[in-house]
């Protein structure tokens, strides 16, 4: 069965609704740091208490409900999920309510940048660009989750985090790196974003490190096997949703 659009499985997300873009955007605050697909669930359980226990009204969004909700309130309702990082998601969330309910409609999720967005409590660069790139064609930013800069380490980058930068200098001086690999390959960076992060949770540390290479590197890697590229092929769809 085909993924859903704006899930784990699927992010991909262009010319979407103003809900689900809301709903995008909490998916990659929930992550943050978790296992994603248990807190997918987990997520979905949220808005679903949210919409039909707390306020079992349609005549709002999700965003604007966050900011309807009393602190004490909305942490009783993440506590009761078992979503985790508690204190960190209660200003996050409550910013976004605010912010849904000060601005004209649509405004928010369709016109934010990344630097308005990292205004959020607790939301970094990483899940910024992650809303930005699967939700807006040609994005010129990349998510620096653990997956994109391991894949960097193993073609060969020196002193390269093992975890997301939280300076922005460095953030983007590693996500520099990053698009001009994709853009010496050829690939389109989201596509190719969804490509290492599909391999690494498949397959983890069991198989050989997947390692695209640029045509200068290929020419002098001659016997470099194709399998790897492959195996990474395989796991993105022909086509994207629109």
């Amino acid at each position: 069965m085909e993924a859903q659009a704006g899930t784990v499985h699927q992010p991909f997300l262009y010319n979407a609704t103003e809900e689900q873009l809301q709903e995008f955007l909490l998916l990659g605050l929930f992550v943050a740091g978790k296992t994603a697909v248990v807190q997918q669930h987990k997520l979905h359980w949220f808005l679903e208490l949210l919409k039909n226990r707390v306020f079992r009204s349609e005549d709002y969004n999700p965003f604007q409900r966050l900011g309807l909700m009393e602190e004490n309130h909305l942490l009783q309702l993440l506590t009761y999920c078992k979503v985790g990082q508690y204190t960190r998601l209660v200003k996050a969330l409550k910013w976004l309510g605010h912010k849904q309910w000060e601005l004209p409609e649509n405004q928010f999720v369709y016109n934010i940048t990344r630097d308005e967005l990292c205004e959020c409590p607790g939301l970094g660069m990483k899940t910024a660009s992650f809303f930005l790139i699967y939700t807006r064609e040609y994005q010129v930013h990349a998510c620096l989750d653990t997956h994109i800069l391991k894949w960097l380490g193993s073609i060969g980058h020196e002193g390269v985090p093992s975890a997301s930068p939280t300076s922005k200098k460095t953030y983007e001086h590693w996500e520099e790196t990053f698009l001009k690999e994709a853009d010496h390959m050829g690939k389109d960076p989201t596509e190719l974003d969804f490509q290492i992060w599909k391999h690494y949770s498949t397959y983890g540390n069991k198989e050989e490190v997947p390692v695209f290479l640029s045509p200068e590197q290929a020419g002098n890697q001659e016997t470099r096997s194709s399998s790897l590229v492959s195996t990474l092929e395989e796991t993105v769809p022909a086509s994207y949703p629109s």
